[in-house]
């Protein structure tokens, strides 16, 4: 997540089917923090995405869509019954890329990594950089995923996208990584429950701070379900923004966690007028910037 500014076009939205107003009977989870809020969790765990300028329904777990479900014995769509996402050899994943190169983020930063991009994302953040992550992508089964990530000889694997946690048969594959020996990274946007997500996972959660556009979707329970090793990232556009974040950690003893991070949104603000913010007010967070970026450009994929 990133520099480029993408104010997307047409309908890029996605559409949950199903579920529950929340826990207070409308938008904001009770109890919550201003500027926070839980979405409707879908009832079938499908979550239908609306590709921009042509109208069309598609769903990370099936393809495209031709019909709503139909009543009657379980969710089911195009005349085929919902699955539930239990068993690697029969799960399946919209996958946008893989490929192997330096983590350029997290406490991880530096380290040799295989990345596993998911396709589909339901927030559009202002300064996203992997828009095309959006809505391209094919299926592939989680035994091909894992396979093709083993062949790297890498024991570091990061699951991103897009918001990885809008697939269900995610859950298989970070099984299978573990299963095989991986340390599994998870970037999450922060808005989708983190409460299946295997605890031997290290997620790397969002803040969404207001310069994204999308601080009104971060979902305020997460914060409770991090352990230890897991990580909260601030990303930061301006002033504005670290004052949010700052006073996020303030007020939720989040500096007591062994990494909070502050990354600059690259090429908006620089990273030296966030070092000198941080300094300033002795905030025990860890600055960081995107070294990717630095080491290969802001524009380039596949790194």
């Amino acid at each position: 997540m990133g520099p480029a500014r993408c104010a997307a076009a047409g309908k890029n939205v996605v559409e949950v089917l199903g579920g529950a107003a929340g826990a207070d009977g409308g938008g904001r989870a009770s109890g919550g923090e201003p500027g926070w809020s839980r979405r409707a969790a879908p009832r079938s765990g499908k979550h239908i995405v609306e590709v921009p300028g042509n109208g069309r329904r598609w769903s990370p777990l099936t393809g495209p869509l031709t019909g709503r479900p139909e009543s009657g014995a379980g969710p089911r769509w195009n005349g085929v019954p919902h699955r539930d996402a239990k068993t690697a050899d029969a799960a399946m994943l919209t996958v946008n890329e893989i490929f192997y190169s330096i983590q350029g983020e997290s406490d991880y930063t530096g380290r040799p990594c295989v990345f596993v991009r998911l396709t589909a994302c339901d927030l559009r953040c202002v300064w996203c950089d992997t828009p095309y992550a959006f809505h391209e992508g094919r299926r592939r089964g989680v035994e091909d995923v894992v396979a093709e990530v083993q062949g790297y000889g890498c024991p570091l694997v990061e699951i991103t996208g897009g918001e990885p946690l809008l697939q269900p048969d995610v859950y298989p594959l970070m099984d299978r990584l573990l299963a095989a020996g991986a340390t599994v990274l998870l970037e999450t946007g922060g808005h989708v429950n983190l409460e299946r997500v295997p605890a031997e996972v290290v997620k790397v959660m969002d803040v969404k701070c207001p310069g994204s556009g999308e601080s009104h979707r971060n979902a305020w329970d997460n914060l409770a379900r991090l352990a230890g090793h897991d990580q909260v990232k601030f990303v930061i556009a301006d002033r504005a923004d670290y004052e949010y974040a700052r006073g996020v950690v303030q007020r939720h003893a989040l500096a007591a966690r062994p990494a909070v991070l502050f990354s600059p949104v690259h090429g908006v603000l620089p990273p030296e007028r966030l070092a000198d913010w941080v300094l300033a007010d002795r905030l025990p967070v860890r600055l960081q910037v995107q070294l990717h970026k630095y080491l290969w450009g802001a524009e380039t994929r596949g790194v």
